[in-house]
């Protein structure tokens, strides 16, 4: 898992590489030049003429030992520098009076107007911007915002150094963005790559070497990208003499009349990734709709709304299981939200809210129940409505919304977005970036919501865990043991994923649905397990 650092801890990760391990300055920016014309040279039939567009800062001073190392690799390279020498940084400096003395394949030029820089980079094959680095937030202003206006204009293949000039590196946030096809990160991964417009604008991440693989312990509780190659099987080890009530499966409550088929996509997740004997409340239109997609489905249907009186039955099925997942589809009536109360007080239990059952938290109202240990699913519309501010307001920053939330509460947040953020109070921090733009349909939230819910109920029955202890560990915030929590729920979400990337390679984004991405999910583990 490689940390997603803010721009202030990136820079904290620079210092500590230069006073506190010893590496010289130079060294870093050496690495890391070295490291993006590497990259490049990995790329297939991308053409030889290079520009690289420098700053005056540091990162300029990366773009400089690019250029002389592409030149190497015998690239013609074309250097246009913004501003005057006598304002780079001495580093920058050094390697840019080295790159003024080669004498043959790189041709160096000072910025003077979009009209010239225009004209250089229209016949370019690559497109290197390295004028910005973290330390810049606010949004760009002249020249560099018709710098990179006139950059985006050009035909090349587009890779940002580190940060896409104009973009935020710690939201994601900007106006004017450089738009890269690659971004090289240096060093570590920023948080603005995985929000917002940086999703837009950052293109695919490779991740450059500045001397060290693995950033310190003393930079603490940084978020980190959890990566497809690391994940585990969800498959469980089972015995010869297993059967459907030891294989696991949750209580699922979910669907009305009004949203009949969210209940069905729940119920097929959570049968097809594994669960034995999981049990569905659900609507009479909802028990219709999920018998006839699945006729192995044992159903205990209400007769409009979920309500205090079904809630007795799921009390009594909840005595058998250990996971109760309640919320898609499930509606807002009245009678719902105060069976959702009695829920919300349950502590014995791994409890699930996704959707409707997240209804009773919002606008602040979170505050008055006990969340620790609770699963939380919101998408970040969602999540801005338990807060009770606007959307555009947690999007500032949404990663210390979603840290504080956690930390308050005690819950494991599942944040839904383009990237899935999974945090903890105890300092677990995921980023998931599997996703693809085909999923963002009807039903998906759904599918995904039954399989999170029918993994953790396979892990609670294996027979030497102390289900009684497990869920006191989560509810205190046992570090160890929500960390494996949390992977099992990542494994969980990123094989959902692969499905649907299957779907899109094998087919087209038009093949992808909740549906189709959950009767995919036996190929998707096959492929995932190699076999």
């Amino acid at each position: 898992m490689k940390a997603v650092l803010t721009a202030a801890q990136a820079s904290e990760l620079d210092r500590m590489y230069i006073e506190d391990i010893g590496f010289d300055s130079m060294l870093l920016m050496e690495n890391a030049g070295r490291s993006v014309a590497q990259f490049i040279n990995t790329l297939d039939e991308v053409g030889s003429n290079v520009a690289i567009v420098c700053g005056k800062g540091n990162n300029g001073g990366d773009g400089f030992v690019t250029a002389r190392h592409l030149r190497d690799m015998a690239y013609n390279v074309t250097v246009v520098f913004i501003g005057d020498i006598e304002e780079f940084t001495e580093d920058s400096q050094y390697f840019f009076e080295i790159i003024s003395e080669v004498q043959e394949g790189i041709l160096i030029f000072q910025y003077l107007n979009t009209d010239q820089l225009s004209e250089i980079i229209s016949t370019q094959d690559i497109i290197i911007d390295a004028i910005l680095g973290t330390g810049t937030k606010g949004e760009l202003r002249q020249p560099y915002d018709e710098i990179v206006m006139a950059m985006n204009d050009a035909p090349g293949i587009k890779i940002a150094i580190d940060i896409p000039t104009g973009m935020n590196p710690d939201t994601g946030g900007g106006g004017i963005i450089f738009k890269a096809l690659y971004t090289v990160a240096l060093g570590s991964y920023k948080r603005g790559y995985f929000y917002g417009r940086g999703l837009d604008n950052r293109g695919l991440l490779h991740y450059g070497y500045l001397g060290m693989q693995k950033v310190p312990d003393t930079i603490e509780n940084p978020w980190v990208l959890y990566e497809l190659d690391e994940m585990m099987s969800i498959r469980p080890s089972k015995k010869r003499s297993v059967n459907k009530y030891s294989a696991g499966g949750p209580v699922i409550v979910a669907g009305s009349d009004r949203y009949p088929g969210s209940a069905s996509l729940v119920y097929q997740a959570a049968f097809t990734s594994g669960s034995g004997s999981p049990i569905l409340f659900t609507s009479e239109k909802g028990a219709s709709v999920t018998l006839i997609r699945t006729p192995e489905a044992v159903v205990r249907e209400f007769s409009v709304n979920f309500n205090s009186e079904t809630l007795k039955s799921v009390m009594d099925e909840l005595e058998k299981k250990d996971v109760l997942l309640i919320g898609p589809g499930l509606g807002r009536s009245p009678e719902t939200t105060i069976a959702l109360d009695k829920i919300l007080e349950i502590e014995n239990k791994l409890v699930v809210l996704d959707a409707d059952a997240l209804t009773p938290l919002h606008n602040g109202n979170y505050k008055k129940y006990d969340l620790q240990g609770k699963i939380l699913l919101p998408h970040t519309g969602e999540f801005a409505q338990i807060l009770g501010k606007p959307l555009e307001i947690i999007e500032e920053d949404i990663f210390k919304a979603a840290q504080d939330f956690a930390q308050e509460t005690g819950c494991i947040l599942i944040l839904k977005h383009a990237c899935i953020f999974i945090c903890h109070r105890s300092g677990v921090n995921y980023i998931l970036d599997s996703g693809h733009d085909s999923m963002a349909k009807f039903g998906t939230g759904d599918g995904l919501a039954g399989m999170i819910a029918s993994i953790l109920s396979q892990i609670m029955v294996i027979p030497q865990l102390d289900v009684e202890s497990i869920i006191d560990l989560i509810r205190e915030g046992h570090r160890g043991t929500v960390e494996v929590f949390i992977q099992r729920i990542s494994d969980a979400i990123h094989t959902y994923n692969v499905s649907a990337l299957m779907l899109v390679n094998e087919q087209s984004s038009f093949a992808v649905s909740a549906s189709a991405i959950i009767e995919n999910l036996p190929a998707a583990q096959k492929k995932i397990d190699g076999a």
